[in-house]
């Protein structure tokens, strides 16, 4: 179904015109996930409480042509979730509640990243320096890249791990 407006702004006309978008096919993944996958990893699965939560993260072009991205602050690239064994969302710090990722503008580095068809680029992430993890207990954690603008501007989410916290 197809609607056209006509529209006269300052003497000018323009012309709108609406589709109605056809439903994804049955087994058509989302548009980000054909491009990019994102995986990641804890060097070790049980931590001592006090001690650093890096996460590794892998970001792979799947797609069968070159993709470029930007990469600037990784704690603005990657935004980590993390939650408690109920799922509740663990308190963030006020690092994380400081940074300023709207708008492409944050603090930090700026690389071109080109990927080629099936290279990745890791990073890692200090989750320790995000969340105020204070009690024993397990964790789960995800995280989500948002693709820029001329990549349809999704989101990638990667797996879901967990961590051991422990006395």
């Amino acid at each position: 179904m197809r609607t056209f407006a006509l529209l006269l702004i300052g003497g000018a006309a323009a012309v709108i015109s609406t589709a109605q978008s056809a439903p994804p096919k049955q087994n058509e993944q989302p548009f980000s996930k054909q491009l990019l996958s994102l995986s990641i990893s804890v060097p070790e699965q049980t931590v001592a409480l006090g001690s650093e939560i890096k996460v590794k993260t892998k970001l792979t072009n799947i797609a069968d042509h070159v993709l470029n991205l930007v990469d600037t602050n990784r704690n603005c690239d990657y935004l980590a979730e993390m939650r408690g064994d109920k799922g509740d969302p663990v308190p963030v710090t006020d690092y994380k509640r400081q940074l300023r990722c709207n708008g492409g503008l944050t603090d930090g580095r700026r690389i071109l990243v080109t990927l080629k068809p099936q290279e990745s680029r890791e990073d890692e992430i200090d989750l320790t320096s995000l969340y105020l993890v204070s009690r024993v207990g397990t964790y789960s954690v995800f995280v989500r890249r948002r693709l820029p603008e001329e990549l349809a501007g999704r989101t990638v989410q990667s797996n879901t791990i967990t961590i051991n916290l422990t006395d």
